[in-house]
């Protein structure tokens, strides 16, 4: 994206992000807070992205959004695997899927799984990462989930399972 487009952006979101608390539309400015938080982390501003997802976080959690708060807790983790912290990433992602699961959030529930999954593969753990991208896949596939992301986890499931045979380390099938 062009820096010029990118700034337009910042400020629109701001502006949005600023409108809707002044009339009192909090569950939008949760959004607004959400989506800023993720446009920062896709730039590799991983500190400014943090500073808005720990404000979305914090007022999903003050109206109740238990959706927006798993959404934050899935983008905090990613974050925190951007910058390297691989076990401060796993407990928010730990932390998404938990509560995903308990207020029946398919999709935060899928993405936790599929987050788990490629934090294991990158630690080495390939039987869990397996086990949680399979899960994931499966819940994608359930809740009709784009063609591309379907065709991604596929992938990085066969790359790892061809990766586990080569190592030698047991296959786990689900």
């Amino acid at each position: 994206m062009h820096p010029e487009t990118v700034a337009s952006c910042h400020f629109a979101s701001g502006l949005i992000s600023c409108t809707l608390k002044e009339i009192g539309y909090r569950l939008g400015e949760t959004n607004a807070l959400n989506n800023i938080g993720v446009v920062y982390r896709l730039q590799g501003k991983q500190e400014k992205a943090l500073e808005f997802l720990q404000g979305a976080l914090a007022l999903s959690k003050e109206i109740g959004h238990r959706r927006g708060e798993s959404n934050a807790l899935n983008n905090i983790g990613l974050v925190h695997a951007n910058q390297g912290k691989m076990e401060k990433a796993l407990e928010f992602f730990q932390e998404a899927l938990t509560l995903s699961k308990e207020i029946g959030h398919r999709v935060g529930e899928a993405d936790a799984l599929n987050h788990i999954g490629t934090v294991y593969a990158n630690q080495g753990k390939l039987a869990a990462a397996l086990d949680r991208l399979r899960e994931a896949h499966g819940l994608y596939q359930t809740i009709g989930a784009k063609p591309i992301i379907l065709q991604r986890i596929e992938e990085i499931i066969q790359q790892l399972t061809t990766l586990q045979r080569t190592s030698n380390q047991t296959i786990k099938t689900p």
